[in-house]
């Protein structure tokens, strides 16, 4: 009966380790996603999607801009 209940015990531990293990894989899916809007001036303009391009490009040659986030 002990054995029975530390294999259910050891199951739940590695269920809820598991478990909070996956709660953030769907982040690191979309990391580099991410990086382009926390860190627009140093993200690399041939990463990004085609349609972002041109806008990324204009932020990061924006002196103005760059000021006001430094």
């Amino acid at each position: 009966m002990l054995s029975l209940y530390l294999a259910l015990l050891s199951m739940r531990v590695i269920w809820n380790y598991c478990r909070k293990s996956l709660r953030f894989l769907d982040f690191s899916l979309f990391e580099e996603h991410f990086a382009l809007f926390s860190a627009p001036f140093t993200f690399d303009v041939a990463k990004a999607e085609k349609d972002l391009q041109m806008e990324l490009l204009e932020i990061q040659l924006d002196s103005t801009r760059r000021a006001k986030i430094s």
